[in-house]
Formats: structure tokens, C-alpha cells, sequence
């Protein structure tokens, strides 16, 4: 899965600015760049950071809890996940790969992926999108006992969700992140509970409870690989995206059933969406084509000549629709 990216919605300070008549464009400057100023510092602390904490993650009616323990020392990070809900997973970050166990199926996903991934379930955005959000301030809470500023990312079109962000004042760390649509419906959230931040972390936290070199024959391992295209020169280009958003990656990813399957990630530096390309199954003879929704997701497939395309992330549709439409084959 990919990873994904986001942006915030209300417009509460604006409507009441204009209301009592206070708003100039000098404090509207002051306000957004004080609010970029944190946007910047969140981004330094989640990549620079040690810390553990208990976290609750929602999309619709679902949520799970997890612990995550994240070790960066001499330039490089580790991570540990352990859902704490249900049957015991626990997820793995090193070394630019990503080790996802599911003890109850003995199965395990082996995935590398590019340099600065996290397990956080909502990434922080990129500092550089004021042309495409509105970045304020918009108060301040309590989280996990700390306290925080809220960071509103608004959308200046349709082509964008909402984002907020709470910032642990102390150290920048982010402690809690809402997806927002349209209509103010919150789609996805997490929220540190509890949180330590720095310090020494107990060995304890980051050791796996599961370990390649420790499973049994009775354990399945996919493997995914990938190899990093330079951007223009892969076989497909695409010949429309909405504004603001820019291909950030080109990858062939080598599947563990020896299938090839190309995808490329556009970004506006909050939202991200993948595209897969993957040669059509010969035994399916008409493939599902259009757009759906999956939670804060949404998903369109289509046909190109004896391909399938599917553009899935967490945008509205008709930003998934263009990306899809936009997918050709070079000539």
C-alpha cells in the first residue's frame, strides 16, 4: 500500500475575520507563514526523532490501536509496529524495507521501498504547498498530555482533501492527523494516546517478535522488489494530472509470483496516488473499469490496450479519474 499523503478543512477563523472586520492581507501573511514555520519543524521531528506511543487509527467505523517505536540514530531509522486489537501482526522498518507479519496465517510480505518511508499511518506534508493550501494556525489542544499547535491545510480547489495536523510544541512531533472531505466528514484520523518523545528506548521495544531468520517451513514469504526507473524513461507516461501534482516516482515492482507490475506515484506534497500497470489476465475477458471507494480511498481501473490501469489514493475521485485517464503508452 502505499503510502499516502493530506490536508485539512473548517473555515471558522475566516468567516469570523471577515465578520468583526479585523482580516489585512499582513496578518494573513503573518499567520501562514508562522503556521509553515511549524508545518516545517513537524517534518524534521517525525524524520529526526526517537519516540514510542500508543496510537488509535480510524477509517469509518474502523479503528485499530498499534504501539510504534521508532529508533533513528547515525542517520538511519528503525521502526517496530505491533497492531495490539485482534490477531497479533507486527510490522518491521530497516534498512529501506518493510517486513509485515501475520502470525495467524504464518505469513510474512517482505517489501523494499524508497529512502524516508515511516509506519506513521498518515504522513506529514511537504512544507512546499501554499499554492495549493491554505496553511494556518487554527488553536491549540491537549494530546497525550501534551500540549499542541493545530495546523489547518485547506484546499484552494477540488482536486484536494483537508488536512490537520496537531504539533507536539516541545519537539515538533506530529501527535495527531485528520483527513477531512468536502463536507467536513472526517475520513481517516490517528491519535497518539500515550507518547514518550526522545530519551533512551528500552531494546525491548524494537526487538521483532517474528524474524525472517527464525520462521519455520510452515511460513509463506512474498517478496516484493522494485526497481527505481529514472522518471521519464519507463514505457508509460501520462498525459494529464491535475494541478499541482507532479510524478515523484516510477518503479517496477518484481512480485513473488514473478509478475512485473509498474507504478508510478504523482504527489501535490500532501496527497499521493498510485498508478499500477499490469498485463490484463488472460482468463478475464471484460475488466472492471470506473471508480469506487474504499474508506478514504478511492479507486479507478480501466483498460489500455492489454494492460490494466488502477489509479487508488486518498483524493477525491475526480482527481483519481484524471490521473487514470491520463495513463498512456509511449509510442
Amino acid at each position: 500500500m502505499n503510502n499516502r499523503i493530506r490536508k485539512a478543512g473548517g473555515r471558522g477563523l475566516v468567516w469570523l475575520a471577515l465578520a468583526i472586520g479585523v482580516s489585512s492581507p499582513l496578518v494573513v501573511a503573518q499567520e501562514s507563514a508562522e503556521a509553515l514555520g511549524i508545518l516545517q519543524r513537524m517534518l524534521k521531528a517525525t524524520h529526526d526523532l526517537s519516540y514510542v506511543g500508543v496510537l488509535v487509527y480510524q477509517q469509518g467505523a474502523v479503528s485499530e490501536t498499534a504501539r510504534l517505536a521508532r529508533l533513528f540514530e547515525r542517520g538511519s531509522a528503525r521502526e517496530r509496529m505491533e497492531i495490539l486489537d485482534g490477531a497479533p501482526r507486527e510490522l518491521f522498518l530497516a534498512n529501506d524495507q518493510i517486513e509485515c507479519y501475520l502470525p495467524q496465517f504464518h505469513r510474512v510480505t517482505v517489501e523494499q521501498v524508497l529512502p524516508g518511508r515511516s509506519l506513521l499511518p498518515i504522513l506529514p506534508a511537504s512544507a512546499d504547498v501554499a499554492a495549493w493550501y491554505r496553511v494556518r494556525k487554527d488553536g491549540t489542544a491537549r494530546i497525550a498530555g501534551r500540549e499542541s499547535d493545530t495546523i489547518l491545510l485547506e484546499p484552494r480547489d477540488g482536486f484536494r482533501y483537508a488536512q490537520r495536523y496537531w504539533v507536539d510544541r516541545a519537539t515538533g512531533m506530529l501527535l495527531k492527523a485528520q483527513t477531512i472531505d468536502d463536507q467536513q466528514a472526517i475520513l481517516e484520523q490517528f491519535v497518539f494516546t500515550q507518547m514518550q518523545i526522545g530519551g533512551v528506548l528500552a531494546p525491548s521495544l524494537l526487538r521483532q517478535g517474528y524474524a525472517l531468520s527464525r520462521l519455520g517451513s510452515d511460513w509463506r514469504i512474498d517478496r516484493a522488489g522494485i526497481r527505481v526507473n529514472a522518471l521519464d524513461d519507463g514505457n508509460w507516461r501520462l498525459s494529464a494530472i491535475p494541478p499541482g501534482y507532479r510524478k515523484t516516482m516510477e518503479v517496477l515492482r518484481g512480485m513473488s509470483h514473478n509478475a512485473r507490475v509498474g507504478q508510478i506515484v504523482v504527489s501535490d506534497g500532501v496527497a499521493a496516488v498510485s498508478v499500477f500497470i499490469e498485463p490484463a489476465r488472460a482468463d478475464v475477458t471484460t475488466d472492471p473499469t470506473g471508480v469506487s471507494r474504499s474508506g478514504a480511498f478511492h479507486v479507478f481501473k480501466r483498460r489500455v490496450d492489454d494492460f490494466v490501469v488502477t489509479a487508488v489514493g486518498e483524493a477525491p475521485a475526480l482527481s483519481i479519474q484524471t490521473i487514470a485517464e491520463g495513463v498512456i503508452l509511449r509510442r
